[in-house]
């Protein structure tokens, strides 16, 4: 039977990758239905046009497997995986040029290749599944609107009536939790 903190660790660590690989496919979402040889969503004029690609790899990312001697042996064969698509992908004649290499929640690449061969990618060996990753704009921030919505006014305010006073952050420490996520970088 496991210890209960084996368990949470489990537990969080499961909701962990859940929610990332939700964030990973979120990007592909408007594309999941799409075969890459049959007819696609995206819409481009030229032949030569890239596309960007999460090629998605048979093997269990590092996150299902247990702590200890089977992730040693787990990050070697996803390390071989990868090695074995770059093969095939060179074999393949299909020009790529590599962005990103996953294996602790997704187990997979993020590539860069021409449209036209997408296809191709997909009936290469060991390749679960052909993602194209949509890039989304970065909207401006709008403090004017933002700050009333979210009821800061009120807060600062507070209701004097009541005897509740206003919160200004005089005397609050804030810590900043950095995710690591830069939206401003080009991948």
């Amino acid at each position: 039977m496991l210890s209960r903190g084996t368990k949470a660790r489990r537990i969080r660590r499961w909701a962990a990758s859940l929610a990332v690989t939700g964030m990973l496919f979120s990007l592909a979402a408007p594309y999941a239905g799409a075969r890459p040889d049959g007819p696609s969503r995206i819409a481009l004029k030229e032949e030569q046009a890239h596309l960007l690609l999460m090629i998605e790899l048979e093997g269990q990312p590092m996150a299902a497997v247990s702590p200890g001697k089977a992730s040693i042996e787990q990050a070697s064969i996803l390390k071989g995986e990868h090695a074995r698509l770059r093969q095939d992908l060179n074999k393949a004649g299909v020009a790529y040029r590599l962005l990103s290499e996953h294996t602790k929640l997704f187990n997979g690449v993020a590539v860069e290749v021409k449209v036209t061969d997408m296809a191709r990618i997909a009936g290469l060996p060991g390749v679960k599944g052909v993602h194209a990753v949509r890039r989304h704009a970065m909207p401006e921030p709008q403090l004017s609107s933002s700050v009333p919505m979210v009821g800061a006014p009120e807060a600062w305010a507070g209701n004097p009536g009541a005897g509740v006073p206003g919160v200004d952050g005089s005397g609050i420490r804030v810590a900043i939790i950095d995710t690591g996520l830069s939206v401003g970088h080009r991948t």
